[in-house]
């Protein structure tokens, strides 16, 4: 991927006292960045455990509930339906041990000037890595400049964390991006990516092309998981999906549907995917389905239920 912008920085911080140094200063970085809670090692009798992986559009917080909208030229606020509680109790309650955000925000005033993937990691006492794609200058004094990307959150050690730019067709077009880190599991390390495609079908041609040598060239095993924004038959998917295998068509049931997710509608598209290369076996896979994530965000979850198998 030449000429993109690519950014690393890799932090092991353990402990309370730690982790409070952690929110005071490195969220403050731009380009991507991994923090560690305060579980560092893995516990050695959970080697031969299965994984449970997520992914996740979360909306920013923002889920389906009745609200008033704001009046036309009103001061920016909170969304009315903001509940970032509610999002992590959906991943709390999965029981994941990684979980790939996307639309994730840090010091918006729509979702409340909070450092998402900060306060995510603190309520799940998980890991966490940060993509920014978008970076905006301060909005009502929100509490710092708006950032607005990817996420990665694990309850096993984060290394490695970078986030790479993808390719446009225009600069008008909503900037995108690859977020990766390596997990260190029980079982293995097993290279995540996390990403969130183009609403413009032409920039999906050469930002899939990007994520498929992007995977060619892990030597690890690999899970890539995002809301893709295509349908499984799309002709721009075809150079990822003959890097990595969309485990729906492995483990699935049903027609996987994902979006939109709402509390009186079904769901109409299937645009958000967990795909994985050879050494990851998958022992199942569903859209998580309740009263819960029907309110949460317009997307509903995939869980894979997962296990390394052995180097690629």
């Amino acid at each position: 991927m030449q000429n993109r912008r690519m950014e690393k920085f890799r932090f092991a911080l353990a402990g309370n006292s730690r982790l409070a140094i952690l929110t005071a200063g490195i969220f403050v970085l731009s380009g991507a960045v991994a923090a560690q809670t305060p579980r560092s090692v893995p516990d050695p009798g959970e080697r031969a455990a299965e994984l449970r992986v997520m992914t996740y559009n979360i909306h920013h917080g923002a889920g389906n509930d009745e609200c008033a909208p704001r009046p036309a030229g009103s001061a920016p606020a909170a969304d009315c339906g903001l509940n970032l509680e509610r999002i992590a109790d959906v991943i709390r309650t999965s029981r994941a041990d990684i979980v790939g955000l996307q639309e994730v925000d840090r010091f918006w005033v729509r979702s409340g000037g909070v450092d998402q993937p900060r306060v995510l990691a603190q309520l799940l006492a998980m890991s966490v890595c940060f993509g920014p794609n978008l970076q905006l200058p301060d909005e009502a004094g929100a509490g710092g400049p708006r950032e607005y990307g990817t996420a990665i959150l694990s309850r096993f050690p984060l290394r490695d964390c970078r986030n790479e730019h993808l390719p446009r067709v225009a600069d008008a077009n909503e900037q995108r991006g690859l977020l990766s880190a390596d997990v260190v599991t029980p079982g293995g390390v097993v290279r995540v990516m996390v990403t969130h495609l183009s609403v413009v079908a032409a920039d999906r041609v050469p930002q899939t092309e990007d994520l498929a040598k992007a995977v060619a060239a892990s030597r690890i095993p690999t899970i890539l998981m995002g809301d893709l924004n295509t349908r499984p038959d799309a002709a721009s998917l075809r150079p990822l999906l003959a890097r990595a295998q969309d485990l729906w068509t492995l483990a699935g049931r049903g027609d996987g549907l994902t979006s939109a997710a709402h509390p009186q509608r079904p769901p109409r598209g299937r645009i958000d995917y967990i795909l994985a290369t050879s050494g990851i076996a998958a022992n199942g896979i569903e859209v998580v389905v309740n009263d819960v994530t029907r309110m949460a965000s317009d997307h509903y979850p995939i869980l894979a239920r997962i296990q390394l198998t052995g180097a690629r």
